[in-house]
């Protein structure tokens, strides 16, 4: 899976649901629960949570199973053939699992999560954010306000984070690095 398969539905469904919550200063109308958007924003990572699981325990195809096995065989693989197997049967994550442990069994290294595995890290991180972000009781037009810029600020750093560009959470040298202990890998 890529970014782009979140990015008009449960990302999206985050964002609108994280701004209408710092608009209440993070709090329910009654003013000392939470707001209902902030639950509405973390029922949206729970899916796509959800989503990515159901996409990593899709088996291999055949043509993926052949290929994985004709590598498992081999002891002459380069790290530029682990590079473009993932590239090729990255989208898989059995096959993309499969090619990333025969790299680790080569002792090659920068080769630690699929990007599932990267995805699914990234929407924890960013179910964690959506529990824990605080906002100040601000009021006036919402635009103006320091949280809106705070908001602002995170929604951009996620959307680079999950299309593996320069974050705060990874940068473009080592997008997106999730230990593989973080992974069950």
């Amino acid at each position: 899976m890529e970014f782009e398969d979140f990015e008009e539905s449960e990302f999206k469904e985050v964002a609108e649901a994280m701004f209408y919550c710092m608009a209440a200063g993070g709090r329910g109308e009654d003013g000392e629960s939470w707001s209902p958007w902030r639950g509405k924003a973390i029922e949206a990572c729970d899916r796509a949570l959800e989503r990515i699981g159901n996409d990593m325990v899709r088996p291999m195809s055949a043509n993926a199973e052949r290929y994985v096995a004709l590598l498992r065989e081999r002891e002459n693989v380069t790290p530029d053939e682990v590079s473009r197997a993932l590239a090729s049967w990255g989208k898989n994550h059995q096959a993309a699992r499969a090619i990333i442990d025969r790299a680790h069994e080569l002792g090659f290294k920068g080769f630690d999560a699929t990007r599932d595995e990267q995805l699914y890290h990234a929407f924890e991180i960013i179910k964690t954010d959506c529990k824990t972000m605080r906002f100040k009781e601000e009021s006036g037009k919402v635009e103006d306000r320091e949280g809106y810029k705070r908001l602002g600020v995170a929604l951009r750093d996620w959307a680079n984070y999950l299309k593996g560009y320069e974050s705060i959470l990874g940068n473009a040298v080592e997008p997106l690095r999730v230990p593989r202990e973080e992974v069950g890998a």
